[in-house]
């Protein structure tokens, strides 16, 4: 058996490494391949507007991770199993899925050893002058919400808000999926390719010069109450 690794819509399925990820696909979901596994999520409108809301498919039968937008300055993480279960102002959807081993069933007795876990990554991005999050709907549907902030600047299509990446395991999978939008979109840089600027270098080792200074300060203050203690003990 054959699994490909791109990202596609067949039959009205998203699939992922050969896995059915969402079912009931739109006909206007656009697909744009990314570099290695990776892709961009897109929708087309009939209508020109500030703000779109489109439904990429309907999402079950996934343990599933999001970080959402609680407050304008602050994000906390909810957990369920479909897509019903997804917050508004989702920044960041996290899937644990199984893929079938391309091994014969008939080769292993074992039922877990037909399946490998691995993680699907959704994360909504920039595109142009328009800001992207995810929102479940009672249906169990993934949607995303795509928003200018003014009336003026309308569209009649996205192609590149979210970014969808998927691999075996979850951290690097985050790291490496922010590494390729950076490359993509060239409006940021990965941590690891930041330089600290000049003037912050010698900062770190003040910073730990005032750190030692505070130990060694309350460390003396414990010694002295410890002595003061005993010198009044033994003088009564």
């Amino acid at each position: 058996m054959t699994i490909t690794t791109t990202t596609c819509v067949q039959n009205g399925c998203l699939m992922v490494r050969g896995k059915v990820v969402l079912t009931g696909v739109p006909n206007n979901v656009v697909v744009s391949p990314g570099s290695s596994a990776s892709a961009f999520l897109g929708a087309t409108s009939t209508l020109a507007s500030s703000r779109h809301v489109f439904t990429l498919g309907v999402l079950e039968g996934f343990r599933l991770l999001c970080l959402f937008r609680a407050k304008i300055w602050w994000m906390i993480p909810h957990y369920g199993k479909s897509g019903g279960e997804i917050p508004m102002e989702t920044q960041m959807l996290l899937l644990e899925a199984r893929e079938e081993s391309i091994v014969d069933d008939d080769i292993s007795s074992d039922p877990s050893s037909s399946e490998n876990t691995f993680y699907i990554l959704f994360l909504p991005v920039l595109d142009g002058e328009f800001r992207t999050s995810l929102q479940g709907t009672p249906a169990n549907e993934l949607q995303f919400c795509v928003e200018s902030g003014d009336a003026n600047v309308q569209t009649l299509q996205t192609l590149e808000p979210v970014f969808i990446n998927s691999g075996d395991n979850p951290f690097e999978l985050i790291k490496e999926s922010i590494k390729i939008l950076a490359e993509h979109k060239g409006t940021f840089s990965h941590i690891e390719s930041k330089k600290i600027p000049a003037h912050l270098e010698g900062l770190g080792g003040v910073l730990g010069m005032l750190f030692t200074l505070k130990l060694i300060q309350k460390a003396s203050k414990r010694v002295f109450k410890v002595s003061l203690m005993e010198v009044v003990h033994q003088s009564f």
